[in-house]
């Protein structure tokens, strides 16, 4: 981090003498790493349901089957740490076997899907832009889909004890990881997710890798009955997959997700 003028001084002499390519390129690196558009997306598949029991608690959450492209445009700017603002007018379209535009919501938040005639296909590479009012550029967002994340659930836990969940040799394939526990009326009882959408929140989140094991906690498990476990290995987008857009910081995710279905037995004695 530069403390000042002269540090950034010194930078453009250095540039300089490396010839005036290399300042250039610096340029047109720092006019895109601080581009003030801001995109931030999850795009998600739900698997198809295994059984009856699976398919009538995914019915009421919000966890349909189908591809869900949920998208946030906003302008960043930099005050002593990241910050952004909603931009509610922008035109955001999701390119994949064709192109469909994102539904509005205000507040900057866009929404698509389910698509349940989209396949979810690991490998392939789908591509979010956003046009926003004043800017000559259209942004681009690409993510490429990783396979699907694999486990072994227990199928009994007991009420109000924590679950170790080992993710260990896992691959590095994945960058970030999301875990929900869901009630026996689809809603929703735990998430891993940030509930902070600040721009480096996110892109921690985003980037964090896949951990050694997730613990979900012993309140995920308040009473006896049937919930579902869910989970997505997810994919990250790199700087060099975003173009006319904040490179540092635009973050699209994208993973499929799996369920389980777990049985709360009742507490044990203490």
């Amino acid at each position: 981090m530069f403390k000042g003028r002269r540090d950034v001084r010194w930078l453009c002499g250095c540039l300089c003498i490396a010839g005036c390519g290399a300042l250039d390129e610096a340029r047109e690196a720092w006019e895109e790493l601080t581009h003030p558009v801001l995109v931030e997306g999850l795009v998600t598949s739900v698997a198809i349901p295994y059984s009856m029991e699976v398919e009538r608690i995914l019915a009421g959450s919000g966890y349909t089957p189908g591809i869900t492209v949920e998208v946030w445009v906003g302008e960043a700017y930099l005050d002593s740490n990241w910050k952004s603002v909603p931009l509610p007018d922008a035109e955001v379209t999701f390119c994949a076997d064709e192109i469909q535009e994102l539904t509005s919501h205000g507040d900057g938040n866009y929404s698509l899907g389910p698509l349940e005639e989209l396949a979810y296909e690991p490998g392939a590479v789908w591509v979010l832009e956003a046009d926003t009012p004043g800017l000559a550029t259209v942004g681009h967002v690409t993510i490429s889909l990783p396979p699907p994340l694999d486990l072994w659930l227990p199928p009994a836990h007991h009420q109000g004890e924590p679950l170790v969940i080992d993710l260990g040799g896992m691959g590095e394939e994945y960058d970030a990881l999301i875990w929900v526990v869901l009630g026996a009326d689809g809603g929703l009882l735990w998430s891993n997710q940030p509930e902070d959408i600040a721009p480096e929140e996110t892109y921690t989140f985003a980037r964090a890798g896949l951990p050694e094991s997730l613990t979900v906690p012993a309140e995920a498990f308040p009473a006896p009955g049937v919930q579902l476990m869910g989970w997505a290995g997810l994919k990250t987008n790199s700087p060099d997959e975003a173009s006319d857009v904040n490179r540092l910081l635009s973050t699209v995710m994208a993973g499929q997700f799996q369920f389980s279905m777990v049985r709360v037995q009742e507490q044990r004695p203490r």
